[in-house]
């Protein structure tokens, strides 16, 4: 009931902060033929690597300049209320080119191949892109989607306790290299983000944003960090 000619909408949408689990979630889900990422062929579609499988569109969740800043064609045709370039995104045709990164990333031992294949076929796609800290999201999703799917949509929101959320943040971005920490410690770091407008750790203000916005408080599913982590399978 997700799909069309012209691709599909993610039928789950799993949302959360960056480093509160949802990569981890997403490639369980991938892993065991539960749900299909997106897949992009266009090079500036998305922040996403061209084709390659990919858990984050950031479709929804930039704000209004975000085609004068980021230049991104999904992002720009949103704007435009235009929603076929992000369906796209969602292709069933792609299944046996997303197979073979598959095997490429040593899927192989944690289940039969053909698991993945079927939920791809199927149409049981899934986007997970952190979204805290940009309450239109819901808005503009409820906004975008066709009618029909609205009531079907689930969402799976995971939470983590923000002083831990972003010390795990921080250390991220000094591994990756985008801080460098004898320049700028963590107490300095957290001063700077407490000083400016830091929404991503404000959980109650997104989830009212969520419901505001049209969506059943019954379609969102909320997990805590620990939960996940030391109940995974019941999670």
């Amino acid at each position: 009931a997700f799909c069309s000619e012209a691709g599909c909408w993610p039928a789950l949408w799993l949302l959360g902060a960056q480093t509160a689990a949802t990569t981890s979630t997403m490639n369980l889900l991938e892993s065991c033929g539960i749900a299909s990422q997106s897949y992009m062929t266009e090079k500036d579609a998305s922040p996403c690597i061209a084709n390659r499988p990919c858990k984050e569109t950031h479709a929804f969740v930039y704000t209004e300049n975000q085609c004068a800043k980021y230049k991104r064609t999904i992002a720009c045709d949103l704007v435009r209320n235009v929603t076929s370039s992000f369906t796209g995104a969602f292709d069933p045709s792609t299944c046996a080119e997303r197979q073979l990164h598959f095997q490429e990333r040593h899927y192989a031992p944690y289940a039969p191949a053909e698991w993945r294949t079927a939920a791809c076929s199927a149409g049981r796609f899934i986007d997970a892109t952190p979204s805290f800290g940009t309450q239109q999201f819901p808005a503009e999703l409820f906004r975008l989607m066709p009618e029909g799917l609205k009531l079907q949509a689930r969402f799976a929101l995971i939470l983590r306790e923000p002083v831990e959320r972003m010390l795990s943040w921080y250390n991220h971005q000094v591994g990756s290299g985008t801080l460098i920490a004898s320049t700028m410690t963590f107490a300095a770091y957290s001063e700077y983000q407490l000083s400016r407008e830091f929404e991503t750790g404000f959980y109650v203000d997104f989830i009212e944003s969520f419901v505001a916005a049209g969506w059943a408080r019954s379609q969102l599913l909320v997990l805590g960090f620990d939960e996940l982590t030391d109940s995974t399978a019941a999670a």
